[in-house]
């Protein structure tokens, strides 16, 4: 079994012009000899970190066990593909995206499933999380819900690399978990969002399970895309 990743990577360089590297972690396994087939784990859970500092790899963001039972309440209609909820061949944390701030204190956002916002098809919406670090990497926050919806699936969040007093994010809203090309539900709209989530309020770890990490004016609809 080969430990790689997703095809979900981040590159990021620090104000010190040092290559932070982040990646959506998953296995491959060859187990018939000669064939051209390959096994992979898209129920895989964690992102991985590394940088030219320190080295080492290291697991900074997973899907989280909001309702505290000691497990992920995931079936696999979550990481399969027609039907289900698998975005191509990434697992459950994925799509990465960092940005930093004038004192080197680095952000990533990332995806994941929300076990507790069941969708009417069955699996579950994705929210976006985030992690910071104040030492260069070598330490992580734990894990909060930066933009969470229990209604409607938020994905593909994509954070501006200079950070001021705000995390300037884009991402997409729509209805369904999954995508139409892939998971084969109908065709909808997809809204294009924005927010600026005060920085201060990350750092103090503010952003709380349940609805208290983004509010609606914070939010604004930029695009409309059709179909996902």
């Amino acid at each position: 079994t080969l430990r790689t990743n997703t095809g979900s990577v981040e590159v990021l360089l620090d104000n010190n012009d040092n290559a932070h590297v982040w990646w959506a972690v998953t296995s491959i396994l060859d187990d018939t000899e000669n064939d051209s087939s390959w096994v992979f784990f898209p129920a895989a859970n964690g992102i991985m970190h590394w940088n030219e500092s320190n080295k080492t790899p290291q697991i900074v963001g997973r899907t989280l066990d909001i309702n505290e039972n000691d497990q992920l309440d995931l079936f696999s209609d979550q990481w399969s593909s027609n039907p289900g909820a698998r975005y191509s061949n990434n697992s459950l944390a994925c799509f990465p995206d960092a940005g930093i701030d004038a004192d080197g204190n680095i952000f990533l956002l990332y995806s994941a499933p929300n076990e507790d916002a069941l969708s009417p098809e069955g699996p579950v919406y994705r929210d976006v999380y985030v992690v910071y670090t104040e030492d260069d990497g070598v330490s992580w926050s734990n894990p909060q819900p930066i933009i969470e919806n229990y209604e409607a699936e938020d994905v593909y969040a994509h954070i501006a690399r200079n950070i001021d007093d705000k995390l300037h994010i884009i991402w997409q809203r729509d209805d369904y978990a999954g995508t139409a090309v892939i998971n084969g539900h109908v065709g909808t709209l997809s809204t294009i969002l924005y927010a600026g989530i005060n920085k201060e309020d990350v750092l103090n770890d503010k952003l709380k399970i349940n609805r208290t990490s983004i509010y609606e004016t914070n939010i604004n609809t930029t695009l409309i895309i059709f179909p996902n």
